[in-house]
């Protein structure tokens, strides 16, 4: 289904970059560390956790936490980016921010959510969205997708 992940606060900041992927370039000393810290519970994205000292530090690009890696040196393969990650040099990783959706839901109703989490995460992979429930009621009264 998806990420609800924390992220952009919805609320008039920066929207033009969620969803729009942008590529960054970094340069990684042999040896060295990326400087990330990521979860790839979704199986398909590496999501940033936290950037720490390393190559992405040292080469001043942007990467958030939130940010989702969808792509290193052009493999899109979560396995393939992690090993990319380790051990190549030069690495050009493409990124996309996600939107944070706020909803108010029923209270009395069950939630009617399948979902998990990563141990040292901080959002919740949606896994299924039970066709009773407040979450399905939600979807149902929005206009467009959810």
């Amino acid at each position: 289904m998806g990420n609800a992940c924390k992220g952009h606060a919805s609320g008039g900041d920066d929207h033009e970059d969620v969803f729009t992927p942008r590529t960054v370039n970094v340069h990684r000393e042999p040896g060295k560390p990326v400087g990330l810290d990521l979860d790839c519970l979704d199986g398909k994205t590496a999501r940033v956790l936290s950037v720490h000292e390393g190559a992405v530090q040292l080469s001043g690009v942007l990467i958030r936490p939130g940010d989702h890696i969808v792509a290193v040196n052009r493999d899109r393969a979560v396995l393939d980016m992690m090993r990319r990650l380790k051990e190549d040099a030069d690495l050009e990783i493409e990124l996309q921010h996600p939107l944070e959706v706020r909803v108010t839901l029923q209270k009395g109703s069950a939630l009617g959510i399948d979902y998990t989490h990563a141990p040292n995460g901080d959002c919740l992979l949606i896994q299924r969205v039970s066709p009773t429930g407040a979450m399905s009621q939600w979807s149902g009264s929005q206009e467009g997708p959810a």
